[in-house]
């Protein structure tokens, strides 16, 4: 496979309005490293300053003109250079398309747009990942999407008496490996929107209710590449013209 690099440069050579934009999601995932980088350098972190707490892995997850899909892109640090180190490939997304992290409400369909950090791995086999924070799904392993609920979006060990609760353990194994998505979990804002995973989905063809679907195995290859000590984040964004950004 060929490897994608991009130089994590200095500020004066992140002019993002310079980078000629299009529809191919590639493209887009460049231009959002290179405001991520700018961002960073706003705050003082000039190339050659990295520290402990700074991402080291990103994951893009970049809508399709079709609404209902998107290309996800996996990007490392090394030696300087953000390097494209597994191959992209198409995932679903919510049967409603994608909406602002700020506009999110349960049940709309929509899939969250936003900046995560990668905190959280669950499944049913033994632990995948070392270092990794990773839940060993069992049958007293349930969610909360009731927005009357205490509980509302949260993990929850022993059924909770409240109307909606989801069983993580199922006969199906839809939760069999997933990667929570951290929106609306710190301190959850009730209708704000619950639930919101990385699942195992084969069917790319059929949208999901507002989570992210990609096959088992490239849930579990992304997921064995993923290291806690490199504080990965995921950037979920809906598509871009090159009319949306003026020069």
């Amino acid at each position: 496979m060929q490897l994608t690099t991009f130089s994590n440069r200095r500020k004066e050579d992140l002019n993002f309005s310079r980078i000629h934009l299009s529809k191919i999601s590639s493209v887009f995932v460049l231009s959002l490293l290179n405001l991520f980088l700018f961002s960073q350098s706003l705050l003082g972190q000039e190339a050659g300053i990295i520290s402990d707490s700074d991402p080291k892995q990103l994951i893009f997850v970049i809508q399709e003109p079709n609404q209902t899909t998107a290309r996800i892109h996996f990007y490392e640090l090394s030696d300087g250079d953000w390097v494209e180190n597994l191959s992209s490939f198409l995932v679903s997304v919510g049967q409603t398309g994608m909406i602002s992290s700020s506009l999110k409400r349960e049940g709309d369909g929509k899939t969250p747009t936003g900046d995560y950090p990668v905190l959280r791995v669950f499944g049913y086999d033994e632990n995948l990942i070392s270092g990794f924070s990773y839940h060993r799904i069992t049958k007293d392993d349930y969610w909360v999407d009731d927005v009357e609920s205490k509980y509302y979006n949260l993990h929850i060990k022993k059924k909770p008496k409240t109307k909606q609760v989801h069983p993580l353990l199922r006969g199906d194994g839809f939760y069999r490996l997933m990667v929570v998505i951290e929106h609306n979990t710190a301190s959850p804002e009730k209708g704000r929107g619950s639930m919101i995973f990385i699942h195992p989905w084969e069917e790319l063809t059929k949208s999901t209710f507002g989570c992210i679907g990609m096959p088992y195995e490239k849930l579990k290859e992304m997921v064995l590449w993923l290291r806690y000590e490199k504080n990965p984040r995921i950037f979920i964004s809906e598509g871009i013209s090159e009319k949306s950004i003026s020069p």
